[in-house]
């Protein structure tokens, strides 16, 4: 999916950001996610871009643009009457060094290991 958006400020009684676009709303934002199964195995890969994003209200201050991806492998099986489900995921895989808000950069690459039964 693609958003396009433009979201500005229009309170004509602040002359510094009247018309300027709102903190933190970028302009343009992507997703998109690719999903795969077979037998009992998935795979899944998401890739997310975020545009430019103004600091200030005066959007004289942006962060950057930034991409990330995210995959997920998984494994599904019955055992003795019990669902049992594991999960292998590694997100921001590229290890990206970004920031939603200034000054709160995101941590790295992660990962996580989910194990359900039911």
């Amino acid at each position: 999916n693609y958003t396009h958006l433009l979201a500005k400020n229009d309170d004509q009684d602040d002359r510094n950001s009247y018309q300027k676009f709102l903190v933190y709303r970028p302009e343009h934002t992507a997703n998109l996610n690719l999903d795969a199964s077979w037998l009992q195995f998935t795979v899944g890969y998401s890739w997310q871009y975020v545009g430019y994003r103004y600091v200030l209200p005066a959007n004289t201050i942006w962060l950057d643009p930034f991409q990330v991806s995210d995959i997920t492998f998984g494994w599904h099986s019955a055992l003795g009457g019990l669902d049992l489900d594991v999960t292998l995921q590694v997100k921001n895989i590229f290890d990206e060094l970004y920031e939603f808000v200034q000054y709160q950069p995101i941590p790295g690459r992660e990962f996580r290991l989910n194990i359900g039964i039911g």
